[in-house]
């Protein structure tokens, strides 16, 4: 068994317990160094901290999902339902693999919809609820997952050159492997990200976590080196005044990396 396939397993036993906020949604490939010509296998991850299951292709839910590599863009493709998809990639270099999923719709009951907001640091929501007599109601929301996930295509791990990808919301990590600090780039909507929340969470050891907010420009700076694998996630939400029974957008950005060792 492999440890995705033991990670599913645990994640249908914890599904129970796992909050009703736990949208975090990240994209995990069976291996962060791939071979040119060789396919590989690529997961949908989603939860919370250490809690967390792989999640079955959901094909007419994915708006995009594709490697960029060079000037190509690479289908990963699979069949509905199943754990795990594929991609091959043609040439060496950093793979950018990108998924973003359609609308999803949420309703949740308004002290689990609180909870959400205020875990994810959203008190302007909480209190423009309060100020428009929406703190009873349940909150209704659709969010749209916006992943990527960096691999290095060749026979070793190379610095990783990220770019943006196109997604609505989207983190770029600039300087991978290179001397001098890390930072990171947030986008929505094809501009800066001002004050975004970042959080990075380590894949080895998932109770380790550092928050950061983006400056005037959208940019981020890591306090510290970072080795293994990362994960990297933001939110973003707006409220929608213009679409029957649907008062918020979100939008869930994740970004994985193995970072030098």
């Amino acid at each position: 068994m492999t440890p995705l396939h033991a990670i599913a397993i645990l994640g249908t036993v914890l599904a129970a317990a796992l909050p009703a906020s736990a949208h975090e949604f990240w994209i995990r490939p069976s291996r962060f160094v791939m071979q040119a010509g060789q396919p590989s296998k690529v997961y949908l991850l989603n939860g919370h901290d250490d809690h967390h299951d792989v999640v079955p292709r959901n094909t007419p839910y994915i708006e995009r999902y594709e490697m960029l590599l060079g000037g190509d863009v690479l289908p990963v493709g699979g069949r509905h339902g199943r754990l795990e998809s594929m991609v091959r990639p043609a040439e060496q270099g950093t793979g950018i693999i990108v998924y973003q999923s359609r609308e999803v719709e949420s309703v949740l009951p308004p002290e689990r919809f609180l909870a959400y907001l205020q875990e994810q640091h959203l008190e302007w929501a909480v209190e423009l609820r309060a100020e428009l007599g929406e703190a009873d109601q349940p909150g209704r929301e659709v969010y749209v997952r916006c992943a990527k996930s960096l691999v290095s295509v060749g026979e070793e791990a190379g610095v990783l050159i990220d770019r943006v990808a196109g997604l609505p919301y989207e983190i770029v990590l600039d300087a991978a492997g290179q001397d001098g600090p890390m930072t990171l780039r947030v986008f929505y909507e094809g501009r800066p990200a001002v004050h975004a929340r970042i959080v990075a969470t380590s894949e080895r050891t998932p109770t380790r976590r550092i928050e950061l907010r983006t400056d005037d420009q959208g940019r981020a700076t890591l306090p510290e080196t970072l080795e293994g694998s990362w994960r990297f996630t933001s939110l973003h939400m707006t409220r929608v005044d213009d679409r029957d029974a649907i008062q918020w957008k979100s939008y869930w950005a994740s970004l994985t990396a193995s970072l030098g060792e």
